[in-house]
């Protein structure tokens, strides 16, 4: 006697229905990892203490534009996290905005370093936490 059973078939169709689903899902979850950690980077940043000058001022002051202006741009198959607000606006040399500036700023002459290259620094740490999160993610919607 001879059998054939449809039943994995139904399941292979009902995977490759899914899967397109799930792998936009696993995208935002990794783009919200990635944005948490470039925030933690961001608040490493804000938590420097402002050198003053020699009157006792502070020689810049923070506004929270930076770290209260992101957001993730979702496009399908690609996630991509964006400055947006005044901190977004282009400055001279730099038409990336704040965000740009504040990663190409040397150490000035007093000695100070002010350079802050928190995507890059967000990036190269949460790098294996994001694929473990995209793939657990796909797998959690797809039921695997």
């Amino acid at each position: 006697m001879i059998s054939i059973d449809l039943t994995g078939l139904e399941s292979i169709t009902n995977l490759a229905r899914d899967l397109p689903e799930a792998i936009e899902g696993g995208l935002d979850r990794g783009g919200e990892v990635l944005m948490q950690a470039q925030h933690r980077q961001m608040q490493i940043t804000y938590s420097r203490i402002i050198p003053t000058s020699r009157t006792g001022r502070a020689k810049w002051e923070r506004s929270g534009d930076l770290l209260n202006g992101q957001e993730i741009n979702s496009e399908p198959g690609r996630r991509t996290i964006v400055i947006t607000g005044p901190a977004a606006e282009p400055i001279t040399g730099y038409p990336g905005g704040y965000a740009e500036r504040l990663a190409d700023l040397p150490t000035g002459p007093d000695g100070v370093n002010r350079t802050n290259k928190f995507s890059e620094n967000a990036a190269r740490i949460t790098e294996p936490q994001v694929v473990v999160a995209v793939e657990q993610e796909i797998r959690n919607r797809l039921g695997l």
